[in-house]
């Protein structure tokens, strides 16, 4: 067992949270970015308990997907191959560390900051401390007053956060659901506990779906030829590129919400909608 604890860091950019695309949490995220007042600070724990590996041949496929497999036409019929993908997934895992990830952006008001007086390795020393101290009840030593000296609260450093934002993998999902830093040592142990009968799968490796169909698929070649084109195609409507109309500036990613929404991701020193805006 693994313990990864506490990581702070501040979030210069949302790009490496665009990738999950359909949870609002995400999309929320990134139209906080567009705002040049706030600033970003991710609190990470990561527990590991384990690694995982499949075997590169001879696996046990499911009986029903064995059939559906078994069921599909030689030739190329779109919506049939389709439907494969909607209904068993485009990927499947090949190896991964399996266990469980906390995680919390927290959001600040760039006068509030300033106004305390801390330097940007105050700001996230105090937010590592206290998640020490909320979660762990480990004996550490908030040497800085302003810690606790920032907006109305006057109290934790967390809690003159204008908004948070949790992204929490395994465990039992009703503890999960009530994690935060202000939740005490008590509930954290019992999600740390809870993640050995519930862990998620972290840091993993994935092939396309297509490479499960074997010989004991009749007509594999043609049919795993034609679940790649599928693929492709399935995967066309996530593909920036679709994104005619929204133009990003200045080195900004171009992701797809939902296969319905883009969205421009900014990178550091940039705003707005478009990212043309500098902070």
């Amino acid at each position: 067992i693994c313990w990864n604890f506490c990581t702070v860091s501040e979030i210069h950019e949302a790009v490496p949270y665009a990738a999950a695309g359909n949870n609002s949490q995400y999309e929320k995220l990134i139209h906080g970015s567009y705002d040049t007042e706030y600033k970003y600070f991710s609190v990470r724990a990561v527990k590991l308990f384990g690694k995982f590996r499949l075997r590169q041949d001879g696996l046990i496929l499911k009986s029903d997907f064995l059939k559906s497999l078994r069921h599909l036409p030689t030739g190329y019929v779109k919506k049939e191959y389709i439907a494969i993908l909607q209904n068993y997934g485009t990927h499947y895992y090949t190896k991964g560390s399996v266990g469980g990830k906390y995680e919390f952006i927290y959001v600040y008001k760039e006068s509030d900051l300033k106004a305390s007086g801390l330097s940007d390795f105050e700001q996230r020393k105090c937010l590592e401390n206290e998640a020490r101290f909320e979660l762990l009840g480990a004996d550490v030593s908030i040497v800085n007053a302003r810690c606790s000296n920032m907006g109305k609260s006057r109290t934790l450093f967390t809690n003159a956060a204008k908004r948070s934002f949790s992204f929490v993998s395994g465990g039992d999902p009703a503890i999960t659901a009530s994690l935060t830093i202000n939740s005490g040592k008590e509930q954290f142990a019992k999600w740390t506990k809870s993640i050995s009968t519930n862990p998620a799968i972290l840091n993993y490796k994935i092939s396309p779906i297509s490479e499960l169909v074997g010989s004991s698929v009749s007509h594999g070649n043609e049919k795993k030829a034609n679940l790649e084109r599928a693929l492709l195609q399935y995967l066309e409507k996530y593909n920036p590129s679709s994104c005619t109309e929204l133009v990003c500036h200045n080195g900004a990613m171009q992701v797809v919400n939902q296969a319905k929404h883009c969205l421009c991701v900014c990178t550091k020193g940039w705003h707005g909608s478009k990212c043309d805006q500098s902070k």
